[in-house]
């Protein structure tokens, strides 16, 4: 959160693992390694106004989700 949001978000989750950003033609942008971490604050204001895929690992599973950089 906050989504849409204009660069500073906040993900939550249990045990991630990684994050990884994508263009919607799957171009990699960003790439966050973490471990075991519940909550990730990262910065995207340099990055071009846009709709991304975040993909998000956790221990045991994998989910995307979109994001909007307003």
């Amino acid at each position: 959160y906050p989504n849409p949001g204009t660069g500073n978000f906040i993900l939550k989750g249990t045990n991630l693992q990684s994050v990884q950003l994508r263009t919607l033609t799957g171009k990699l942008i960003k790439e966050i390694n973490i471990t075991n971490h519940s909550e990730l604050h990262f910065d995207l204001s340099g990055e071009a106004k846009a709709i991304y895929f975040v993909h998000i690992k956790n221990d045991n599973s994998q989910i995307i989700k979109l994001l909007i950089l307003m």
